[in-house]
């Protein structure tokens, strides 16, 4: 698991993203599917660039659950969906 190293001091928000990415894109059988590998890569890249979305998921201001569920585009902060505007269109 990606997140392996998570612990009972690891942040709620934190936990709950990983149980949230599990429940939406892994088997029953607890393999790790491409479309897990590929959501966790996007919101790992969005979290970077997303300083107030990584903030409201450490505090509690959106749960790990909703993070894990949005799209790409819903992750991106403001910048980025203007820069990805600009060139778009």
């Amino acid at each position: 698991f990606p997140f392996s190293h998570l612990d009972a001091d690891s942040p709620e928000g934190i936990v709950d993203l990983e149980e949230g990415l599990h429940a939406k894109f892994n088997p029953p059988s607890g393999e790790i599917s491409q479309d897990y590998r590929q959501h966790f890569r996007d919101i790992r890249f969005n979290l970077g660039k997303n300083k107030q979305l990584l903030g409201d998921l450490l505090y509690g201001e959106v749960s790990g659950a909703r993070v894990a569920a949005m799209s790409t585009e819903e992750m991106m902060s403001d910048d980025l969906k203007k820069e990805v505007g600009t060139v778009c269109h």
